[in-house]
C-alpha cells in the first residue's frame, strides 16, 4: 500500500513525487510516456537553471532525482481506477494493481497530429508543436499554425509579440 499513488510520469508527476518524497510518503508514479511530451522537445531553452537542455537529457535527472529520493517509477497504462473505503486501487492494463491512501491526477495533454506524409520525420526541424516555445527559430521567417478553437488566436498572439510573419489553418 503506498501513500500516494501519481497517475501521469510527465513533469507535473514527476515534481508530485519528488514532493511527497521529500515529506517520507511512499509514492509511486504511473505513465506511459516517462517525461510525458516534455521527453519529445529536442531543445528546452525556457526552463530555470539550465540555458539549453534536450526534453530527454531533463526527463532522465528528473527520473533519476524521483528514484534517488525514493519514489518509483512504473511505465504502463492505467485502464481502471476504484475509490474504496481504505483509499484508491488502480488496475493498470497489464492487470498489476497498486493501492494507496490518496490518488494524484497529473495526465497531462498529448499532441493532436495532422498524420501527414512526413510529420514524424520533420519533428523538432520545421514541424512544431508548441508556437510559443520554438518562436527563436522562426523569427522573420513565414509560418502556419493549424489548430482550432484557442490554438489559433493563442498561436497568433504569440507570434505577433516575436515579429513573425503568420499564416493560419483551421484544423476542420
Amino acid at each position: 500500500m503506498y501513500d500516494i499513488l501519481i497517475i501521469g510520469a510527465g513533469p507535473a508527476g514527476l515534481t508530485a513525487s519528488i514532493y511527497t518524497s521529500c515529506f517520507k510518503l511512499k509514492n509511486v508514479v504511473l505513465g506511459s510516456v516517462i517525461g510525458g511530451q516534455m521527453s519529445l522537445a529536442p531543445d528546452i531553452i525556457n526552463y530555470p537553471g539550465f540555458e539549453e537542455v534536450s526534453g530527454m537529457e531533463l526527463t532522465k535527472r528528473m527520473a533519476a532525482q524521483v528514484e534517488k529520493l525514493g519514489g518509483k517509477i512504473v511505465k504502463t497504462n492505467v485502464s481502471r481506477i476504484e475509490n474504496g473505503a481504505d483509499g484508491f486501487q488502480v488496475t493498470t492494463d497489464t492487470s498489476e494493481c497498486y493501492q494507496a491512501k490518496m490518488l494524484i491526477l497529473a495526465t497531462g495533454v498529448e499532441r493532436r497530429k495532422l498524420n501527414v506524409t512526413g510529420e514524424n520525420l520533420y519533428v523538432g526541424r520545421g514541424v512544431q508543436y508548441c508556437a510559443s516555445c520554438e518562436y527563436f527559430d522562426y523569427q522573420n521567417k513565414v509560418v502556419a499554425v493549424v489548430g482550432g478553437a484557442n490554438k489559433i488566436p493563442t498561436s497568433k498572439l504569440n507570434t505577433r509579440l516575436k515579429s513573425l510573419k503568420f499564416s493560419e489553418t483551421d484544423r476542420n
